[in-house]
């Protein structure tokens, strides 16, 4: 899970999280403040961000390095996959559709 916000809004979520409860290590595992450091400035900008953080924090083999750096295939398969709950009016996925493509959709 990941909350937007500043800093001290981050402080003060953990602070009231612990009031109301919740353990220490439950807390540890927000993302927050979400986003990876790429310079965002624009909404749009924020929103990869964000997500490019949702999807290093769902495969283990993410480097988060710029690709030109590394060595050896550049796509490779994930570690671990969360599980797909496809809607139950969803449509079959086609075929040809990656188990990543359908996660997605």
């Amino acid at each position: 899970m990941g909350a937007m916000g500043s800093r001290h809004s981050h402080l003060q979520r953990v602070d009231d999280l612990l009031d109301a409860g919740v353990r220490p290590e439950r807390i540890a595992q927000l993302h927050s403040p979400i986003g990876l450091d790429i310079g965002a400035v624009t909404p749009a900008e924020v929103a990869i961000s964000i997500t490019a953080e949702v999807i290093a924090a769902r495969n283990a083999l993410a480097s988060l390095g710029p690709l030109r750096d590394a060595s050896g295939p550049i796509h490779q398969q994930p570690v671990h996959q969360q599980p797909v709950h496809e809607h139950p009016a969803a449509e079959p996925a086609p075929a040809h559709a990656s188990h990543q493509e359908i996660a997605w959709t």
